[in-house]
């Protein structure tokens, strides 16, 4: 219940921000969510969104790039349901936060029955500024904005002691179960139909030490972003707009070390990196409102990718804005 009514409360403190913002006509960009979806790109004065989406492991990428299928009849499904919501302080600062409720499944061999778990995931703030507006026409400047991000872990973790198996560890969690200070940048640009993107974030979990059973150190990563889209505004639409995008992005982290507390037990996890190409398709009926829905499979790119899970997943997200 404590869960639940943090999630509500957050809608009911930014949705009345946004709802007595002055209403306007505006070119939206790049699509839906981007390597931040609490950061707002285009000219709106507040949004809100809801998203689900639901992501299944498909193989495993080793350390060497050698890729290893997953068993017939098991099973790792994630799926999540986000709530997103910004709002514009002044001209060019913005405050944006993100709340998401998680459900996991997890059977690691076929005739088991699946672990279960539902529960908050990470809570995030993030604090955008446009660096570079673009205050008159340019036919190559993109506009640019920065971020500074935290997130916090509400739900559980597997590094977590499980509740119902004494002395063991839990099976399955929502949650790395660990904060994370971020930083970065977007750029965008709209050329008449068609929209780029890029996207750069460095991210730094912070170490914690959990129910004196172990101590997770800290870990850096990072994430980039390339993308691109075109918008149909065709007569046959009467009036709305359909945009096609696609996007690869790559994610990286570095080395981190576990140790268990009352032993002299030490693991050091190998850096890993993860090339995802996705590919969207937004429908916007005015210029305040837009319906996604997005798809990506990172075993297109597994060749690259080292040490991580291969999760093919769908997502489908809608959008209220105001514009300024």
């Amino acid at each position: 219940m404590r869960h639940l009514f943090l999630f509500f409360s957050t809608a009911l403190v930014w949705v009345p921000g946004v709802l007595h913002a002055p209403q306007a006509q505006a070119a939206a960009c790049c699509g839906g969510a981007g390597i931040l979806p609490a950061l707002m790109t285009g000219d709106q004065k507040g949004e809100v969104g809801l998203g689900v989406s639901q992501a299944d492991a498909q193989a495993q990428s080793g350390p060497q790039g050698r890729i290893s299928s997953r068993a017939e009849g098991s099973l790792d499904r994630t799926s999540r349901l986000t709530f997103t919501a910004s709002h514009l302080l002044t001209d060019s600062w913005q405050l944006g936060t993100q709340l998401t409720w998680v459900s996991r499944e997890l059977r690691p061999i076929a005739g088991v029955d699946a672990n279960q778990l539902q529960d908050l995931g990470d809570f995030s703030l993030t604090l955008g500024n446009e660096f570079l507006p673009e205050l008159t026409y340019s036919r190559w400047k993109p506009r640019g904005f920065a971020f500074f991000s935290f997130s916090h872990p509400l739900g559980p973790s597997i590094h977590e002691l499980d509740p119902l198996n004494s002395g063991e560890f839990r099976t399955v969690g929502t949650t790395d179960g660990t904060a994370v200070l971020s930083a970065g940048w977007i750029f965008t640009k709209i050329l008449g139909s068609w929209d780029v993107l890029h996207a750069l974030e460095g991210s730094h979990s912070l170490s914690r030490t959990f129910s004196g059973t172990l101590t997770l150190g800290t870990q850096n990563r990072w994430n980039t972003q390339f993308g691109a889209g075109w918008t149909y505004r065709g007569s046959i639409l009467q009036g709305s707009e359909v945009r096609l995008g696609g996007r690869i992005s790559a994610t990286g982290k570095s080395r981190r070390q576990t140790e268990e507390l009352g032993t002299e037990f030490t693991s050091v996890t190998e850096p890993t990196r993860l090339f995802t190409p996705s590919f969207d398709l937004t429908w916007m009926p005015n210029s305040e409102s837009r319906l996604g829905l997005a798809y990506s499979n990172p075993a297109w790119l597994a060749s690259f990718s080292r040490g991580v899970t291969l999760e093919r997943s769908v997502s489908l997200n809608f959008a209220k804005t105001w514009e300024r």
